[in-house]
């Protein structure tokens, strides 16, 4: 006997479904306006954007609408998964003010199971920006030291 499972339904359709009953996601409730708006926001990240600074630009508005009320936002399961999505796409100042809002009280964003993990997301891609900024000045000195040696070998031939 073959067990039949049912297909998964995606993330963005069952977040239509919840919107339409009246439920606006898990966790901390926001109203209709903002889930809508970020039921659209994902519908977007899933499509294809044509250049990398429409995805910056597109980035910059979406944090611009979580300006000050970020801590609520992010304690939502649905903006959390959103704000998750886009956060590498974000400029080094969108990235820098959000992280600042969310270092406010880090007992709620740690505790939180939504929040926990945008919070998990700023620490990487922080890692992962301190990462290439240390391997960067490295890089620059080895390709350095190979232009003096090349240089040398200019000057001085080996006898």
């Amino acid at each position: 006997m073959e067990r039949k499972y049912k297909k998964k339904k995606s993330f963005l359709s069952r977040a239509k479904k919840f919107g339409s009953k009246g439920l606006y996601g898990k966790g901390k409730n926001i109203d209709e306006e903002t889930y809508h708006y970020y039921v659209q926001v994902m519908k977007r990240l899933n499509e294809n954007f044509e250049q990398e600074d429409e995805k910056e630009m597109f980035a910059s508005n979406v944090f611009s609408q979580t300006a000050g009320s970020e801590l609520e936002l992010v304690c939502n399961q649905l903006v959390s998964r959103v704000l998750e999505k886009i956060l590498p796409f974000a400029s080094s100042e969108v990235f820098q003010n959000f992280a600042n809002a969310l270092n406010s009280d880090l007992r709620i964003v740690c505790t939180d199971p939504f929040a926990s993990h945008v919070l998990e997301k700023k620490m990487k891609l922080a890692n992962d920006c301190m990462n290439n900024a240390q391997t960067k000045p490295v890089q620059q000195e080895k390709e350095t030291k190979q232009e003096d040696k090349d240089d040398e070998d200019l000057i001085c031939p080996p006898s």
